[in-house]
């Protein structure tokens, strides 16, 4: 059947579809047979089959506009459909991407997987330019796990890259909690809530950076922005110095019974964490997080079991 396809592609004799692909004045026109784009493409199924598709009457043939794939992508994918096969050895970074969101766009599961599989392992360079682009392209397109998998996991290992820039506070939400909830970031979590917070404060219209400065308002606007991003924070790994200095100013936004159940771990050895309990971010040899805090001349070393 594939050989067979191959053929009509290579002739395009008696076709019966009409495809305009590319933005003006881009835009080329390519043929192909609507029993193919059936049996090959979701897309191209349900257009066939819901009726949406219909024939233009002077042409005699069903005509498809698809402006925002290029004329080159459409042909690779044609390609694919009729023959199986895909050429991405030679293709740019951008144009695979883009070959992958107009695949997801035409429901080609198999072929997503094919290329994203090849983009993970022949394009590192070009995912580790912009990870957090990638990121965002990847939450954008369900199945795009393997970018997502790839850029979260560089990122994690290579936190600098987001956060010692000032672009990490342009994420949106759901990417900053995505990369919160993994166990693999490399930071200490005093660092990690600094970020988030310094992240609430330029998301919420009209804050100052100085906390000193802040009303009850104020307090109410940034406990609004961060309460998703709160209950991912690991606070009982954070020592007592630090949370008195960098936590403590922003007890308002805390909730009580998470702030309560802070000091009751600080203040009873071996106590068990039970609000946002995650494992911990620095875990010794032993499978225990171990907070050393100094207080004078006193070490206190609180150990909290995963």
């Amino acid at each position: 059947m594939t050989e067979n396809y191959k053929q009509i592609y290579e002739t395009k004799g008696d076709y019966d579809v009409i495809i305009y692909a590319g933005e003006e004045p881009n835009t080329e026109e390519t043929h192909a047979h609507s029993f193919v784009l059936r049996n090959k493409s979701a897309y191209f199924r349900g257009a066939f089959t819901s009726g949406w598709a219909v024939k233009d009457q002077n042409c005699g043939c069903f005509t498809f506009k698809k402006p925002n794939i290029s004329s080159s992508i459409f042909e690779i994918i044609l390609k694919y459909l009729y023959c199986g096969d895909v050429e991405i050895k030679n293709l740019r970074g951008e144009m695979i991407l883009e070959l992958l969101v107009a695949s997801d766009e035409l429901g080609l599961t198999t072929l997503i997987d094919h290329v994203q599989q090849y983009f993970v392992e022949n394009q590192k360079n070009f995912l580790q330019k912009d990870p957090v682009g990638m990121l965002h392209i990847a939450t954008l397109h369900e199945a795009f796990n393997k970018i997502e998998e790839f850029s979260l996991e560089f990122i994690c290992e290579n936190p600098e890259i987001l956060f010692d820039s000032n672009k990490y506070l342009s994420l949106e939400e759901n990417i900053l909690i995505m990369i919160l909830k993994n166990d693999g970031l490399g930071m200490d979590e005093i660092e990690i809530w600094e970020r988030v917070v310094k992240w609430g404060i330029f998301q919420t219209k009209g804050l100052k950076d100085d906390v000193t400065k802040f009303n009850q308002y104020d307090f109410e606007l940034l406990e609004k922005t961060l309460q998703r991003c709160i209950q991912y924070i690991r606070f009982h790994d954070i020592s007592m110095v630090d949370f008195h200095q960098k936590v403590l100013p922003y007890m308002p936004i805390l909730p009580k019974n998470l702030y309560d159940d802070i000091l009751r771990c600080y203040m009873i050895p071996d106590a068990v964490p039970l609000y946002n309990v995650f494992p911990s971010s620095h875990p010794n040899i032993l499978g225990y997080g171990v907070n050393q805090i100094k207080i004078e001349d006193y070490e206190v070393f609180q150990v909290i079991k995963k």
